[in-house]
């Protein structure tokens, strides 16, 4: 009889403590608080196109939820590789020739995640190297790629492996020796290629060799231009901040062009694109309003890039290398050490 007097003194108890948690200190009625955990639908039609050397175009039908759907996640095999906000992702940075397996899954507000959709399997298309031509202005062309460079905070500047830089300096040399159908293979392996140019507004008419990143871009290394037959066989000028320094990149393109000099960089985002700091000492304002250290898209202010082996390339094989950066409408405004 005892015993059960206490059970009913504890479920007493337990009611009167359920009964105080249901109301605030004032004693007003509290809501009583849902937990979603409906998982949203399987995302259904995955598919995959544009399909290039180094991306592919991913898209899929939309999950349901009770709720609604907040993202999706997106898988390389069994590996997150990115989120999307709709139903289509585009996924760059592979490697050509290569079978790829994607899937994705469906997440809500509450965080409830659904299953894979079906696997699809992607066969990136396979490196066919071939030098390409093109006539015209030098400088016509090269402010195209000018106009295409991403802007600041957008994240898309590439740091270079150490593999890649060394093939890189070989692209380099065989450019330097003339040796073009090795420097056509060679770039094609880094998503870059040879553009032949010829260009008819100069007299006599000018051959130039461009390096640069194909349209399906995932590096954002930047544009390097070479004169076959140079006026000024020593002189290479580089513009390395052509969004953050108004109008240098076209103004680098006039100076080369006019004194066929032996070869331009042109860098390939903001300075401020990647959100990745260099090893570069110092601290600069440029990219906000705070003392920030140097990005690793400001190619000014990083010695890992492939701007800077461009430049230990050209220091090492051109006797007299002179190379002059940061060109204003004035002319040459700071001449600049390749070290």
């Amino acid at each position: 009889m005892i015993r059960s007097l206490n059970i009913l003194k504890y479920f007493f108890v337990a009611s009167l403590l359920l009964s105080s948690c249901s109301k605030d200190n004032s004693g007003t009625e509290l809501p009583i608080v849902t937990v979603d955990a409906e998982l949203p639908t399987v995302p259904t039609n995955m598919a995959a196109g544009n399909i290039t050397e180094t991306s592919t175009d991913l898209s899929w039908s939309a999950s349901t939820d009770n709720v609604g759907v907040k993202e999706y996640l997106i898988f390389k095999g069994a590996t997150s590789i990115a989120t999307s906000t709709s139903t289509f992702y585009t996924v760059t940075s592979l490697t050509s020739n290569t079978v790829y397996a994607f899937k994705v899954k469906a997440k809500d507000d509450a965080g409830n995640i659904s299953g894979f959709s079906s696997e699809i399997n992607v066969t990136t298309l396979k490196i066919t190297p071939t030098l390409v031509n093109g006539s015209g202005d030098i400088e016509t062309y090269v402010k195209n790629l000018i106009n295409k460079v991403p802007g600041d905070a957008e994240n898309n500047y590439k740091v270079p492996t150490a593999v890649q830089l060394v093939a890189w300096d070989l692209i380099i040399d065989a450019v330097l020796d003339d040796n073009i159908s090795e420097a056509v293979l060679k770039s094609s392996e880094l998503n870059y290629q040879i553009t032949e140019f010829t260009d008819t507004s100069l007299t006599p008419n000018q051959i130039f060799y461009i390096l640069e990143e194909k349209s399906s871009q995932s590096n954002y290394w930047g544009t390097y231009v070479f004169s076959k037959t140079p006026t000024i066989n020593n002189l290479i000028l580089m513009a390395p901040h052509i969004k953050n320094d108004t109008n240098t990149g076209n103004q680098a393109m006039y100076c080369f062009k006019n004194n066929v000099a032996k070869a331009v960089f042109i860098n390939g985002t903001h300075r401020c694109n990647s959100n990745a700091y260099s090893a570069c000492s110092g601290t600069t304002t440029t990219c906000n309003s705070g003392s920030d250290p140097y990005r690793v898209s400001d190619l000014a202010h990083n010695t890992n890039s492939i701007f800077q082996k461009t430049t230990e390339n050209l220091f090492t094989n051109i006797p007299n290398s002179v190379f002059v950066g940061h060109i204003n409408f004035l002319g040459i405004r700071q001449k600049v050490s390749p070290f």
